[in-house]
């Protein structure tokens, strides 16, 4: 090997420390009020891939021989799951967010493949114990510094500002609470594997026992009870292995038995509420999370069984198409419109609906469904078979890496049946079965040699794919970062109400992003709320022009159901302004929107609105009767809901909005009786007080 094969190899393996330790804490430290986390931590593993990729092609090209898996078996399972992946995507529901990813989860096709090619180098480089723990050294080095970040925002020393508090649920450098908490439970097993083996010397040792303590304190901090739950079970699990490793089977059995009835008794209700009698507790406090755990009837667990039905109903329901590829990637918000129900507005925020079934099973099922779930369990088992092989006959060293390994996929499993992943786990994921494949297999990768080119060619073949990775990455991962940076500055210029700023920022986020849609739906949100502050009429007319350009830009497939709402609210207000031949654009979105979800009110009360704006008293107060009818009473909300406010605020506008009719046509009695109602549902409501001092006067 000379001495260039040897740089690349080195850029490969850094590339891959690099990775494992920038992406879990990598975020947009300048931009802290605004917590998109995940466009950072994809963009650090585009770079990461793209550095090794890079290094890759000119290795082959130089050697003449690329590595394969030792598994020809996996090799093709690897492969049917960028296929379906792949398929699942072109056939989406809405392919450009399906090959980009969402703006907020950024788990588009992209993002796929670079984790399936992160899991290709781990496989296929770090292929020794020495590689091994360098990896596993980066990997808790990010714990560390995630770790210690939580803490500090724990004790209130966090040195940014962050839009939300976290004095209550840190979140460090996920954005997140239950993100956080997932990734120090998948972190944990590996930072005692750490502090009892890798570590040679005492105070090696001390600092990661350290670390443990540390992550444990955040764990419980986050408030996760997902993560908590995972880390019951991976412990409860790694104690029983320990125990039969040992010859204590009987002991073993008797207390994985002793963990199921405990279990079974702090499910039920009766022992629940003889918890709640006995300690004083708060609806936000560590003690009503714990016993909560799985109560289905309150809270956010209420919440996920209603994600699971949805999702269950809306697989059931699909075409055929659909039940075999999926809905295709980070598309699910939109499979969940047409499954919300007014019940669920006492557990979450009303009219409020998932992106994500909260379920990784179902949420896989959905994005890719039975072909890609077949195709993903496929390569399961050819990681997991040899490594339980390999495991299962392992003394020492090597058995409890095997547990730390074991216990660490499991915990990632179990707290994704409660919840999800976005970029940070997701790829931590793929890098522990990438660890575990090459725990299970002993033997050396294989090669394949590339003597049917010449070098002349595999150089021009390397030149030219090192020329589209660097495209591919200056278009999809630095472009929308400078799109995102002045986003940034179109949100601040939001909160000084500078829509000048706003709008001339926008202009600029759409001049370096153009493929991504949710910028042009964006771009209608923020026209239209600046179209009121236009200082003249030409201002008006120009915003309006740059309203109906932008909202040709978005193609009716890529068409979801916020951007309907945008759309209808455009449409609407350039009616009101402009000219009253837009209002029957904005009727169609409307209509569309009811035709999504019939009992999503915020339709029924900006539909209505635009009535009267039109003079149609009667077709508004119908469809105001009609958002009544689909609303939840405020009276009948379950124990700790916390959203009754809401509704009782939903209900009370509806009034408000059927007074305001009556009071335009002059039928002051009736108008009188719908102000007095809404203020009888919600006293906090400034407009039917206003409204009832003017009918006073004019009486």
């Amino acid at each position: 090997m000379n001495k260039t094969e040897i740089i690349l190899k080195k850029i490969i393996l850094a590339s891959l420390y690099g990775s494992v330790f920038v992406v879990p804490i990598y975020f947009a430290f300048l931009q802290e009020n605004y917590t998109v986390f995940d466009l950072n931590k994809s963009a650090a593993l585009r770079f990461f891939i793209s550095m090794a990729l890079l290094a890759w092609l000119w290795l082959a090209a130089r050697s003449g021989k690329i590595r394969l898996f030792a598994s020809r078996q996996l090799a093709f399972a690897w492969g049917l799951l960028i296929a379906a992946f792949f398929v699942s995507s072109l056939l989406s529901l809405h392919p450009n967010i399906s090959w980009l990813g969402s703006y907020e989860r950024q788990q588009g096709f992209i993002n796929l493949l670079s984790y399936l090619l992160i899991f290709y180098l781990i496989a296929t480089f770090i292929n020794n114990k020495r590689r091994f723990n360098h990896l596993l050294f980066w990997l808790l080095a990010a714990a560390a510094v995630a770790s210690i970040y939580g803490l500090m925002q724990a004790l209130g020393l966090d040195f940014l500002r962050w839009a939300e508090s976290s004095l209550f649920r840190i979140f460090s450098t996920f954005g997140q609470p239950n993100f956080f908490g997932h990734y120090l439970v998948v972190c944990l097993p590996l930072t005692i594997y750490a502090a009892v083996f890798l570590a040679r010397h005492c105070w090696h040792k001390i600092l990661f026992a350290i670390l443990a303590a540390v992550e444990l304190a955040c764990l419980v901090l986050t408030y996760s009870r997902s993560a908590w739950v995972a880390f019951a079970v991976s412990l409860i699990v790694a104690g029983l292995a320990a125990l039969w490793y040992f010859g204590r089977k009987k002991i073993a059995l008797t207390s994985a038995l002793a963990a199921l009835i405990i279990f079974i008794i702090l499910s039920l209700a009766p022992v629940r509420s003889a918890i709640f009698n006995s300690v004083d507790y708060k609806p936000t406090g560590l003690v009503f999370r714990l016993v909560t755990i799985f109560d289905f009837k309150i809270g956010s667990a209420g919440t996920r069984l209603f994600y699971w039905q949805a999702a269950w109903q809306a697989f059931k329901n699909a075409p055929l198409e659909r039940q075999l590829f999926g809905f295709g990637p980070d598309v699910q918000a939109s499979v969940f419109v047409s499954e919300y129900r007014p019940i669920w507005a006492y557990y979450e925020r009303m009219n409020s609906f998932p992106d994500r079934a909260h379920n990784a099973p179902l949420d896989f099922l959905l994005q890719f469904g039975l072909v890609g779930a077949a195709t993903f369990t496929l390569l399961l088992y050819f990681i997991m078979k040899p490594f339980f092989k390999r495991w299962r006959s392992s003394k020492g060293e090597d058995y409890w890496l095997g547990l730390a390994l074991m216990s660490s996929l499991l915990a990632y499993g179990v707290n994704n049946l409660f919840s999800f992943s976005l970029t940070a786990m997701t790829f931590l994921l793929y890098v522990l079965l990438a660890l575990a494949l090459n725990y299970g297999h002993q033997t050396l990768n294989r090669e394949l040699k590339l003597n049917f080119f010449q070098p002349a060619s595999r150089y021009i073949i390397a030149s030219g794919t090192i020329i589209l990775l660097g495209v591919l990455f200056y278009g999809y991962s630095l472009r929308p970062m400078v799109a995102d940076a002045y986003y940034m500055k179109v949100k601040r210029a939001e909160a000084r109400g500078d829509c000048r700023q706003v709008l001339d920022n926008m202009e600029k986020v759409l001049e370096w992003y153009p493929v991504s849609h949710y910028y042009a739906r964006i771009y209608l949100h923020h026209a239209v709320n600046c179209f009121s502050a236009a200082s003249s009429e030409e201002s008006r007319q120009q915003i309006a022009r740059n309203i109906i350009d932008q909202a040709a830009t978005i193609p009716e497939r890529e068409t979801q159901f916020y951007t309907l709402i945008d759309l209808a609210h455009a449409y609407s207000i350039l009616g009101y302004y402009i000219d009253s031949k837009y209002y029957e654009q904005a009727e169609k979105a409307y209509l569309r929107l009811l035709d999504i979800n019939k009992y999503i009110t915020v339709t029924y009360q900006d539909y209505a609105r635009m009535k009267l704006w039109q003079g149609d008293y009667e077709t508004g107060r119908r469809l105001l009767n009609d958002g009544i009818a689909v609303t939840p009473s405020p009276d009948e909300a379950p124990p700790f809901s916390g959203h009754n406010q809401a509704i009782s605020r939903q209900l009370a506008y509806f009034h408000d909005l059927l007074g305001l009719s009556y009071y335009s046509q002059g039928d002051f009695a009736k108008a009188k009786a719908e102000y007095e109602t809404a203020l009888k549902i919600d006293p906090t409501l400034p407009s039917p007080r206003q409204k009832l001092e003017e009918i006073k006067r004019v009486d």
